[in-house]
Protein backbone atom coordinates (compact mmCIF):
# COMPACT_ATOMS: atom_id res chain seq x y z
CA UNK A 1 0.00 0.00 0.00
CA UNK A 2 3.06 2.34 1.20
CA UNK A 3 4.63 1.71 -2.55
CA UNK A 4 1.39 2.20 -4.24
CA UNK A 5 0.48 5.94 -2.54
CA UNK A 6 4.44 6.42 -3.27
CA UNK A 7 3.71 6.17 -6.80
CA UNK A 8 0.79 8.24 -7.01
CA UNK A 9 2.85 11.17 -5.50
CA UNK A 10 5.62 10.69 -7.47
CA UNK A 11 3.73 10.66 -10.37
CA UNK A 12 1.45 13.68 -9.37
CA UNK A 13 4.78 15.45 -8.71
CA UNK A 14 6.06 15.03 -12.39
CA UNK A 15 2.67 16.00 -13.48
CA UNK A 16 2.72 19.20 -11.44
CA UNK A 17 6.16 20.06 -12.54
CA UNK A 18 5.41 19.29 -16.39
CA UNK A 19 2.03 22.03 -15.83
CA UNK A 20 4.53 24.40 -14.47
CA UNK A 21 7.22 24.68 -16.76
CA UNK A 22 4.82 24.53 -19.61
CA UNK A 23 3.41 27.85 -17.55
CA UNK A 24 6.98 29.41 -17.26
CA UNK A 25 7.50 28.89 -21.04
CA UNK A 26 4.45 30.57 -21.65
CA UNK A 27 5.41 33.52 -19.05
CA UNK A 28 8.55 34.02 -21.20
CA UNK A 29 6.70 33.97 -24.83
CA UNK A 30 4.37 36.63 -23.28
CA UNK A 31 6.97 38.79 -21.74
CA UNK A 32 9.00 38.88 -24.64
CA UNK A 33 6.38 39.97 -26.81
CA UNK A 34 5.86 42.92 -24.54
CA UNK A 35 9.65 43.61 -24.81
CA UNK A 36 9.69 43.56 -28.41
CA UNK A 37 6.52 45.24 -28.83
CA UNK A 38 8.00 48.06 -26.29
CA UNK A 39 11.33 48.43 -28.46
CA UNK A 40 9.32 49.11 -31.58
CA UNK A 41 7.66 51.92 -29.78
CA UNK A 42 10.42 53.35 -28.33
CA UNK A 43 12.36 53.42 -31.35
CA UNK A 44 9.33 54.33 -33.70
CA UNK A 45 7.39 56.04 -31.36
CA UNK A 46 4.14 54.30 -31.70
CA UNK A 47 1.05 54.39 -29.91
CA UNK A 48 -0.02 52.41 -26.89
CA UNK A 49 -3.13 51.07 -29.27
CA UNK A 50 -0.71 49.67 -32.29
CA UNK A 51 1.91 48.51 -29.70
CA UNK A 52 -0.69 46.36 -27.59
CA UNK A 53 -1.64 44.72 -31.66
CA UNK A 54 1.90 44.29 -32.28
CA UNK A 55 2.29 42.34 -28.69
CA UNK A 56 0.05 40.71 -29.85
CA UNK A 57 1.35 40.02 -33.21
CA UNK A 58 4.47 39.12 -31.83
CA UNK A 59 3.08 36.61 -29.38
CA UNK A 60 1.65 34.92 -32.28
CA UNK A 61 4.85 34.46 -33.85
CA UNK A 62 6.58 33.30 -30.90
CA UNK A 63 3.84 30.17 -30.25
CA UNK A 64 4.57 29.41 -34.20
CA UNK A 65 8.36 29.84 -34.32
CA UNK A 66 8.65 28.46 -31.11
CA UNK A 67 7.21 25.28 -31.56
CA UNK A 68 9.15 21.99 -32.74
CA UNK A 69 5.93 20.90 -34.36
CA UNK A 70 5.22 23.23 -36.76
CA UNK A 71 6.89 22.76 -40.36
CA UNK A 72 10.13 25.25 -41.42
CA UNK A 73 7.77 26.54 -44.49
CA UNK A 74 4.79 27.30 -41.95
CA UNK A 75 7.60 28.77 -39.70
CA UNK A 76 8.93 31.05 -42.81
CA UNK A 77 5.40 31.95 -43.85
CA UNK A 78 4.27 33.36 -40.53
CA UNK A 79 8.00 35.49 -40.37
CA UNK A 80 6.90 36.71 -43.84
CA UNK A 81 3.64 37.82 -42.48
CA UNK A 82 4.84 39.15 -39.07
CA UNK A 83 7.19 41.73 -41.18
CA UNK A 84 4.37 42.70 -43.67
CA UNK A 85 2.10 43.18 -40.66
CA UNK A 86 4.56 45.80 -38.85
CA UNK A 87 5.12 47.42 -42.19
CA UNK A 88 1.74 47.46 -42.90
CA UNK A 89 0.59 49.11 -39.13
CA UNK A 90 3.61 52.08 -39.64
CA UNK A 91 3.40 55.57 -41.05
CA UNK A 92 5.90 56.01 -44.09
CA UNK A 93 7.82 57.96 -41.97
CA UNK A 94 7.96 54.96 -39.48
CA UNK A 95 8.63 52.45 -41.95
CA UNK A 96 11.61 54.33 -43.17
CA UNK A 97 12.98 54.86 -39.79
CA UNK A 98 12.96 51.06 -38.99
CA UNK A 99 14.24 49.72 -42.91
CA UNK A 100 17.23 51.91 -41.80
CA UNK A 101 17.28 49.17 -38.60
CA UNK A 102 17.15 46.70 -40.79
CA UNK A 103 19.24 44.22 -37.66
CA UNK A 104 15.83 45.50 -35.35
CA UNK A 105 12.94 44.56 -38.52
CA UNK A 106 14.76 41.08 -38.92
CA UNK A 107 14.86 40.23 -35.54
CA UNK A 108 11.00 41.33 -34.57
CA UNK A 109 9.79 39.78 -37.78
CA UNK A 110 11.41 36.32 -36.56
CA UNK A 111 13.71 36.27 -39.82
CA UNK A 112 17.11 36.52 -38.40
CA UNK A 113 15.77 33.22 -35.79
CA UNK A 114 15.15 31.71 -39.13
CA UNK A 115 17.92 32.57 -41.06
CA UNK A 116 20.21 31.59 -37.77
CA UNK A 117 18.71 28.07 -38.10
CA UNK A 118 19.62 27.08 -41.36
Amino acid sequence: MKKIIASLVLGLGFVVSANAQTENNEVIAVSKSKTEALELQKLLGLSDDLTLSLTQLFNMKAEVLDNPAVAEDKKTEMARMVGLKIQASLTPEQHQKLMKNQEVYLRLSGIKKLEQKK
